[in-house]
């Protein structure tokens, strides 16, 4: 069997071990139902008091990890409260946007409350632009009955996409033609800077199960398929490691640490297998408890969210500090030794 298409096959066996993920945590792939839909009626009533529930109202609008859908209540014309129902998004997200923006509606009518302009939440600017979105397609269905199902998020793109954009485009392509150390110090830097602390781009689980569960959502997908393209594809085309070695931000930080002059730690061959083990141990663990739906908040503690300082937890950001200082005396040890999303590019590049 060629290599490539040992490769091939390799790489959906990952898609499909990250669908089966998907299923668990969704019950969709790529937006379609793995089962039948339940019936969920937009409006109840209850005395004086009508519940408009998005749920059905936007589908396809998505935060951080999953859709955010909200009860909204009005009570003889005005909005009396909006709460969250069930949802799977990552919760310290979902939080800091419900205590900004969960209450700035009350006391309005829906009409007042449709021209209300909110802005996104930093630190959790995903959750908080599902939130207003789904606030707004039930203030459009209060005001006029007039909303689509299966609403989506409007793209917007930003100063922030647009450099991350052209950042990923180039760590996908010069790399192809262009043999330089001093470039390649310029991208990992700008990797860092960029999609690391400005932007937050990158792939770990959440990203893939998110993308393959709920599908392509328009242009806002467009960085991290590129980025999938790097990961998964490049190495079917013996670009083995592109993804982390050019593109990655928590990879290139380890990099650049480890360019220090300070002396540096060489594992022997036999800690080097035994920690390579424990990596492959780790990462078995972690997917079976996606598979079995036990455990699924670790896809959230991934060390890359330590670039979102505004929500991310400490414990992570602890984390991601003490593997700095390894860096600076061992080659890139998150990468090596631990990372769970590195472990599926090394599965789908076996040979």
């Amino acid at each position: 069997m060629s290599r490539v298409l040992q490769n091939l096959l390799m790489l959906l066996t990952c898609l499909f071990m990250i669908a089966a993920a998907a299923v668990v945590r969704y019950g969709t792939v790529a937006g379609i139902p793995a089962a039948a839909p339940s019936d969920t009626s937009v409006v109840s009533t209850s005395g004086s008091t009508t519940v408009i529930n998005t749920a059905s109202l936007c589908k396809n609008v998505s935060g951080y990890a999953g859709p955010t859908p909200l009860a909204v209540y009005i009570t003889d014309g005005r909005i009396d409260s909006v709460q969250a129902l069930p949802n799977v998004e990552t919760p310290r997200f979902l939080a800091r946007a419900e205590e900004a923006l969960i209450h700035k509606w009350d006391g309005m009518t829906p009409a007042e409350a449709r021209a209300l302009q909110v802005d996104g939440v930093t630190g959790a600017t995903y959750s908080s632009q599902s939130v207003i979105a789904n606030m707004h397609a039930a203030l459009d269905y209060a005001v006029n009955a007039a909303v689509t199902e299966g609403a989506t998020t409007p793209f917007e793109p930003t100063a922030g996409f647009f450099a991350s954009l052209a950042v990923v485009l180039c760590g996908c392509i010069v790399p192809l033609f262009v043999r330089s150390h001093r470039y390649r110090v310029v991208q990992l830097i700008v990797n860092v800077v960029v999609l690391g602390f400005w932007t937050g781009s990158f792939i770990n689980y959440t990203a893939m199960i998110g993308l393959v569960g709920r599908g392509v959502a328009g242009w806002g997908s467009l960085i991290l398929i590129l980025m999938l393209v790097a990961a998964f594809v490049y190495p079917l085309f013996g670009r083995a490691n592109h993804y982390c070695l050019w593109i990655c931000p928590f990879g290139s930080l380890q990099e650049l640490l480890g360019m220090s002059r300070l002396p540096k730690i060489h594992l022997s061959a036999r800690a080097t297998q035994a920690l390579e083990w424990v990596r492959r141990t780790l990462w078995a663990a972690l997917m079976l408890a996606l598979w079995v739906g036990g455990w699924f908040a670790w896809t959230d503690y991934e060390l890359f969210t330590a670039f979102m300082l505004d929500s991310a937890v400490t414990g992570v950001i602890v984390a991601a500090i003490v593997v700095c200082v390894l860096s600076l005396f061992i080659h890139r040890p998150y990468c090596r030794f631990v990372c769970p999303t590195g472990t599926l590019f090394k599965i789908s590049e076996s040979k």
